[in-house]
């Protein structure tokens, strides 16, 4: 009967299992909803049908992962206002006619990744509205077999990634009025002919981007992008070696495209072949932009770097990056307004290489890791308006006199995140219309000793983050009265000195990361605009200068990273009415009382505070990371903690005094059950040890040895031998053991001092002596022990000095001696 109840308990156990793990799993594959009603994610969970729990509201829908198989008409519930489907790799093989009819309002559709063996004539008939169709990787072969020829709203197509092998344009683009992007990238497109691009050709592609990057063309028909009026024309890497990237080239003559991008990937190395330069084709390329990236063999190409340009004379931009050049000479371009050759070997600033360009707007020379040097001039550059020097290594001892002499209309000049430029004097004289000026992470010298700034009086933004600056003249920055924006933390300001003054119409302000222990009121005055204000990640303790009249119109404060305590009533009654955004988090605040109205100001207007779950209480030690927006902090959370804190205190000493007595209540509680006097009972041994189990090699040879095989023979109990199994430990000693035998032989060592149930065991012994009113306990000292080892066991050391015990010596004489004292005394009042 009891086996039919354990095992039908255990079928019980496995069923409940079993369903607990099904709805756990089902749970586990709930969509997510990122946005109420609106967005959901399914993706990675392994369905393998729209679940039904997506409501109809749904508009946007992320099923990618999950295993589909086939797409048919009654695939997707009826979720009419759905514009956003992903179904990236969920196996599609097939999509039938009308399998989006649930889904008629899609505006953009992906499906890459899935193995899509058949699209049936009608499979996207009904998506009218359907302007972005996401087709890569999918198998692919040619334009022909998509059947889109309906979707006049469709303006971008991408099918990158498949197997097609030809430009051949479908004649249904003809209806496609609006595509806007034609990406056809990585894919086995290895020729061009007349015949491929019949429908480029008569169409009006002036809105459309071509991408053909990737491709492995080696043969362009002459006269197949005769008329081919383009946007954009992507052709990175499309090319399998240079002297096929020229012979392509020129056989595009005739193409009028607004941006050619042209290079190689940086993992891409092509054949390098004697014969015409890889530009020269360019001449025969109607273009206005042209971005040529990771071209590394321009040199060995062209051993005069004028050659380089020889085809971009009409261009109006040129990007040449990482081309690896390491020097230039340009001739005149009469249209040119934008020139980057950033990510190049340049050693010097080409200043001079680029003079006379009186057409160039915007210059980038950017990203030159060897670029150290700034010496020469530009000149008759009249119209240049962008400077880009950034990210270079470039150290100036003198700035900005000669250099820029030839600029005059600059506008907007960054130099930030190089090594060192040192200024001097008007620095900026003949640059006056400079209006935006980046010297970030870029170490300045003689910044903040004078004003330096003084003839600029158009710069409206400032920006010297970071760059090893102290200010110590109040006139440093004076000049710029328009200044608008003023980033300088990471510097350092003279304690005392108003250095805003002469920038009154500045909007924000980041003086933060600079060391700022006090701020005066003062410091800001006349700074009537100032709408931002960051003084985080400094030394403040006060923070009174934000009642100054001259911060009404602040509607961000930043305070964040300081030492301020808290913050006074007079100081909250005084705050910019103004302010939107308030960020006080990351201080120390000393939750008392003091602070009280501070406490209910933040919890009152936490939709101001910027991190308000980061404003923690620093002290006193109760409240450490407390929440300073939690109401009542000072009051009942103060009372509940330290009422929590006293039974807290009261039960760690009731659980330590159980712990340090543990073994003594168990005594008492095994006394409780009832007491039986050996008086009334006959014992069964003579005696019982108590012994450390490391001491059983002594106890088993000797002891056990001498008294049990001795005559007359002694009855001993011992703990591994003699107690009952499955009882208690402590009802062993006690019943089987103590009150079981007439005497307690204790066998003394470090080992037993060092045992807690041996002296648990001896404490027993001590009680059942009382308990008994005769004395049964027999102590042999097995070794020498000092007495202050002794002293740990209170009532053990105790015992010792009134009464008498035996001492164990290993020699024959005093063993002979030793044996017959302890018979004695464990025989001694046996009847």
């Amino acid at each position: 009967m009891d086996f039919q109840k354990c095992l039908l308990f255990f079928c019980t156990l496995v069923v409940l299992h079993a369903v607990l793990s099904f709805k756990a799993s089902v749970s586990g594959n709930k969509c997510k909803e990122t946005l109420a009603n609106i967005s959901f994610s399914c993706m990675r969970l392994n369905l393998h049908s729209i679940p039904p729990e997506i409501p109809s509201s749904a508009e946007k829908l992320d099923f990618s992962f999950n295993d589909l198989g086939t797409l048919h008409r009654n695939s997707f519930p009826s979720l009419p206002y759905l514009t956003f489907l992903d179904l990236t790799r969920c196996g599609i093989i097939l999509i039938a006619d009308d399998a989006f009819q649930n889904v008629s309002n899609l505006t953009i559709l992906i499906l890459t990744g899935n193995p899509i063996k058949q699209l049936e004539k009608k499979s996207f008939r009904s998506l009218h509205n359907l302007q972005k169709l996401t087709i890569v990787d999918t198998g692919l072969s040619a334009l022909e077999k998509l059947p889109i020829s309906h979707l006049t709203q469709l303006q971008e197509l991408k099918a990158g990634k498949n197997i097609i092998s030809s430009l051949k344009v479908p004649l249904y683009v003809f209806n496609l009025t609006s595509l806007r992007l034609l990406d056809l990238h990585s894919n086995n497109i290895s020729s061009i002919s007349l015949r491929d691009t019949t429908v480029l050709r008569k169409m009006d592609l002036t809105n459309l981007t071509l991408i053909l990057t990737q491709n492995h063309i080696s043969y362009v028909q002459s006269g197949a992008f005769d008329g081919v009026i383009l946007k954009e024309l992507h052709l990175r890497s499309a090319f399998d070696f240079p002297y096929a990237k020229n012979c392509c080239l020129k056989a595009m003559a005739g193409l009028k495209v607004d941006k050619l991008v042209l290079g190689n990937y940086r993992n891409t190395k092509l054949v390098t072949t004697s014969g015409s330069g890889p530009l020269d084709g360019l001449c025969m390329i109607e273009f206005q932009e042209i971005h040529i990236t990771d071209i590394d063999d321009l040199s060995g190409h062209y051993p005069n770097a004028r050659d380089i340009f020889h085809c971009l004379v009409n261009a109006t931009v040129i990007k040449l990056l990482n081309c690896l050049l390491t020097d230039l000479k340009v001739p005149i371009f009469p249209k040119l307004k934008m020139l980057d050759l950033s990510y190049n070997n340049f050693e010097n600033l080409p200043a001079a290489e680029l003079s006379n360009q009186n057409t160039l707007e915007t210059l980038r020379i950017t990203d030159n890791w060897f670029l150290t040097s700034f010496n020469s001039r530009f000149l008759n550059m009249s119209s240049l308006k962008n400077l880009d020097i950034s990210y270079n290594h470039i150290t100036m001892r003198q700035c900005c006199i000669p250099q820029f002499s030839g600029a005059d209309q600059l506008i907007i000049l960054n130099m930030s995140y190089n090594l060192e430029i040192r200024f001097e004097g008007l620095a900026f004289d003949g640059i006056e219309n400079l209006e935006i000026l980046d010297l970030r992470y870029t170490k300045i010298g003689g910044f903040g000793d004078y004003p330096l700034l003084k003839n600029l009086k158009k710069l409206s933004y400032l920006d010297i983050s970071y760059a090893s600056t102290y200010f110590t003249s109040e006139n440093a920055l004076e000049g710029p009265a328009n200044l608008k924006v003023l980033k300088a933390p990471g510097n350092l300001f003279h304690r005392g000195i108003v250095y805003f003054m002469h920038n009154p119409e500045l909007e924000l302000l980041d003086i933060s990361h600079c060391q700022f222990d006090h701020l005066p009121q003062g410091t800001f005055k006349g700074l009537r605009n100032l709408q931002h204000l960051d003084v985080s990640h400094n030394k403040l303790t006060t923070i009174d200068f934000v009642t100054s009249p001259s911060l009404n119109t602040l509607t961000l404060i930043d305070l964040s990273n300081n030492n301020v305590p808290g913050i006074p009533q007079s100081v909250l009654d005084h705050l910019p009415k103004k302010m939107i955004v308030f960020d006080i988090s990351q201080n120390p605040f000393e939750c008392t009382c003091d602070y009280l109205s501070f406490f209910k100001w933040a919890t009152e207007h936490k939709a101001i505070l910027k991190n308000p779950n980061e404003l923690l209480c620093k002290s006193p030690l109760s409240l450490t990371n407390t929440r300073v927006i939690d109401s009542d902090i000072c009051k009942a959370k103060t009372l509940f903690i330290g009422v929590t804190i006293g039974i807290l205190i009261i039960l760690s000493a009731i659980a330590a005094s159980i712990y340090k007595y543990q073994f003594h209540l168990l005594y008492c509680w095994i006394l409780m059950k009832g007491y039986r006097s050996t008086q009334l009972q006959e014992c069964k041994f003579d005696a019982f040890v108590v012994y450390s189990s490391l001491d059983e090699h002594w106890v088993m040879n000797e002891l056990v040895e001498n008294l049990e095989n001795g005559v007359p023979p002694i009855e001993l109990c011992l703990h591994n031998r003699d107690f009952q199994p499955g009882q208690l430990i402590t009802s062993n000693i006690l019943e089987e053991g103590i009150m079981s035998s007439r005497k307690v032989i204790i066998v003394l060592s470090k080992n037993f001092i060092a045992s807690r149930w041996c002296k648990f065991e001896f404490d027993m012994a001590r009680s059942w002596q009382f308990l008994e009113g005769t004395p049964g306990i027999i102590v042999i000292v097995l070794e020498d022990i000092k007495e202050e080892e002794i002293k740990h066991v209170f009532r053990l050391h105790k015992y010792l000095k009134k009464n008498t015990y035996l001492k164990w010596k290993d020699n024959a004489l005093s063993s002979m001696r030793f044996w017959t004292r302890l018979r004695k005394a464990v025989l001694s009042g046996k009847r």
